[in-house]
């Protein structure tokens, strides 16, 4: 009977979402995980087997009403009724996922319609709410078509993430929201990638399933951003182990290593 603290991962097709309910589901905490999936209607099917093979105990219902956390994708061109749905089921806590560089927008342009729905986000009038600020993410590199590489210029270093790594920091903030409302995270993988060497590894990166929330166009702009640049000369701070303590982050090498090579791989990301 003891009580089970409620949580609703919107967008529940992206990578991320599954790799944060399945660290919720690996914790010692019960939670009562409620989704949604709004994947491309080609993918759908897919999606949904995807879920009920990674999260068989994920309740899924059409109403959220009186969540006590629960996480938001900021997309270029969201409506701000999604941004206000929080706010109208009574959620208490509210995870915004955000894009890197969201903060500086003169920085590059696709920055500035995300900082602008921050913004919106921080106005709306959540009880408490966290913003996470990601770059892109590892298996969202797949995106990318031969004629997106061929425009990256140079060999300026960027950075990005594995999505196993932010489904931990999503999970750990999520856990214990009292540490972390208030608050706005960066968080990024400690090695650059330079894109010759995206280019180079470009086909050997997982086909995943449903919608990434990062498109084409801001992975682009990102890597070509003057951010990265401005982001080593400042020498910002990751936030990620003072969200995860001392657990460790995926490199890329990694990260291709473990992927083409497990058993979860195989089973669920392969063409």
């Amino acid at each position: 009977h003891k009580h089970r603290p409620r949580i609703y991962i919107t967008d529940a097709a992206n990578i991320v979402s599954l790799y944060t309910m399945s660290h919720l589901l690996n914790t010692q905490d019960n939670f009562r995980i409620y989704f949604d999936t709004t994947a491309d209607e080609e993918c759908e099917e897919a999606s949904n087997e995807l879920i009920k093979k990674i999260c068989p105990r994920a309740i899924r219902e059409s109403s959220s009403k009186g969540m006590e956390r629960s996480v938001i994708f900021l997309r270029e061109g969201m409506d701000e009724n999604t941004l206000k749905a929080p706010l109208e089921g009574n959620h208490r806590f509210v995870l915004i996922i955000s894009m890197i560089g969201a903060e500086n927008p003169s920085l590059f342009p696709f920055s500035q319609s995300i900082s602008k729905l921050e913004q919106e986000a921080k106005n709306i009038g959540y009880e408490s709410y966290c913003i996470l600020r990601l770059p892109p993410i590892f298996q969202h590199l797949n995106s990318l078509q031969t004629t997106d590489l061929e425009s990256l210029g140079d060999d300026s270093p960027f950075y990005a993430i594995d999505a196993d790594d932010v489904g931990s920091a999503v999970s750990q903030i999520l856990i214990d929201p009292d540490l972390h409302k208030g608050e706005q995270y960066t968080i990024f993988c400690h090695s650059p990638i330079s894109p010759s060497s995206l280019k180079t590894i470009h086909s050997q990166l997982p086909r995943v399933p449903g919608r990434p929330f990062q498109s084409s166009k801001s992975i682009l702009e990102s890597i070509n951003s003057a951010y990265w640049k401005y982001f080593e000369d400042a020498g910002r701070r990751n936030d990620f182990n003072s969200i995860t303590g001392d657990e460790e982050m995926s490199s890329f090498e990694e990260f291709l290593r473990r992927t083409n090579h497990s058993l979860f791989h195989q089973r669920f990301f392969q063409r």
